[in-house]
């Protein structure tokens, strides 16, 4: 990629044609090291340290339900909704809703 690095998970599949295909960015290959060391497929949903989906579906792990704190849901960004900080807070629609709903 010209701008980033980008870490992509493709499923088994005897049919490549038909593979559902996942990516994210990362500002630096160290950060995608390190995600792609810790990434466990099976139970996560998706990798940690990430600033961009590539791809517009969220993936689903097979065995979610195994790591739940790790599969809650979080912004278009990759920052877990009430919890972690997210770079674009200003902007981004589902921390502005989250913060709306927090101050009702």
């Amino acid at each position: 990629m010209l701008f980033n690095h980008r870490l992509i998970c493709v499923p088994d599949s005897r049919d490549p044609f038909r593979a559902e295909t996942h990516g994210w960015c990362y500002r630096s290959m160290a950060a995608l090291t390190v995600s792609a060391t810790l990434f466990e497929p099976d139970t996560q949903d998706e990798p940690l340290g990430w600033h961009k989906r590539a791809g517009g579906d969220i993936r689903r792990a097979p065995r979610r339900d195994q790591d739940p704190e790790h599969n809650r849901p979080r912004c278009v960004h990759g920052s877990y909704l009430g919890a972690d900080f997210c770079e674009h807070a200003g902007v981004c629609p589902e921390i502005l809703a989250h913060a709306r709903k927090d101050v009702r």
